[in-house]
């Protein structure tokens, strides 16, 4: 992952997190957490090579979704 990925995951987890504490059910928090999700998948699935960090990303995946959805 390069450093601009991370910190374009970065500033749309920062925008996220301030949409969904003022306005948690607006449908822009809900497309917000969307495009996180998808930026987060589509720069873990660029970096994939070996076996074991396929499995490592999978696992990160896993752990975004389950911190997103119990914000």
């Amino acid at each position: 992952m390069r450093k601009t990925e991370i910190d374009s995951i970065l500033l749309v987890n920062w925008y996220f997190t301030t949409c969904k504490l003022t306005k948690p059910s607006c449908p822009k928090t809900e497309m917000v957490r969307r495009y996180l999700l998808e930026k987060v998948n589509k720069a873990l699935v660029s970096n994939e090579k070996p076996i074991g960090n396929r499995l490592l990303s999978k696992a990160f995946v896993f752990l975004i979704l389950l911190v997103v959805t119990n914000f």
